[in-house]
Formats: structure tokens, sequence, C-alpha cells
């Protein structure tokens, strides 16, 4: 985010957490929202990341996935929050086969900006696509 509130740092710090999947053939879109901030999301494709194995690691003896969520100053690069949540086993077995599926389909970049397109198209707000979405869960 470009500069940051002090409302927004705290609801990151301290916020109820919650996060959404929509999953699709060539591409996926992860919402998440600290309350009290409105719901944002984030589209990615397995074929983008060139530098790093796509997956994701094992998930913790307690059942769920430990997630770190950075804020960053937009403008400076500089850290205004670090936040520790969860994500539950079955949450993460949906991000999982959301991945494979990508590349399975062998996806190219066209294919998940296409999907992508589309589903900003069908759903204009962050709230009607967290409404569609496949999988949600608490952190």
């Amino acid at each position: 985010m470009a500069a940051p509130t002090d409302t927004e740092v705290i609801a990151v710090k301290k916020g109820a957490t919650r996060f959404a999947l929509l999953a699709g053939q060539h591409a996926l879109i992860l919402a998440h929202r600290f309350d009290p901030m409105p719901w944002s999301d984030a589209p990615w494709q397995v074929v983008r990341q060139t530098n790093a194995t796509a997956g994701l690691p094992l998930i913790g003896a307690d059942g769920r996935l430990r997630v770190t969520v950075f804020l960053v100053d937009a403008n400076t690069g500089i850290i205004a929050a670090i936040r520790g949540t969860t994500w539950t086993a079955r949450f993460v077995e949906a991000v999982r086969a959301a991945i494979r599926t990508q590349s399975l389909n062998h996806s190219t970049e066209a294919q998940g900006a296409a999907e992508i397109n589309a589903w900003y198209q069908r759903y204009p707000t962050s709230d009607k696509l967290v409404a569609a979405a496949d999988i949600n869960t608490r952190g």
C-alpha cells in the first residue's frame, strides 16, 4: 500500500484475518481481509513463477499452515507491519489443487490473463469476488 494509514497498519497487525480463493484452470485469485479494512485481492499464475518452485510448505502438526504477511509502504519500500497468521489444512489443499491444475494444464500467461480479466468483469468488486470464491477461511 502506498503510505498506509495507522488504521491500516493496526488492522494488519491485530485485525481478524480472512482469506478466500477463486481457482480456475489457468490462474487463481487470493483475496484477503484484515478487519476493519475491506477485502483486497491478488491474482496469481504458476507460469509467472520463473525463479522458484511452485507449491506450499507442509502443514504443521496443528493442522494449519503458518503464513507471514508483510505490509510494505509502496512509496518507501519500508515494512510497516508484519503479521503471522495461519490457513486451515482444507484451505491449503484447495490452493495446492489450484496450483497443480495450472501446472498440469501447462497454462500460458495469456490464458491466465484472460481468465483473470473475465473474473474481474464478472465480479467487479472484491466483495462480489469473495462471494463467488471456491473456499474461504479465517486466519
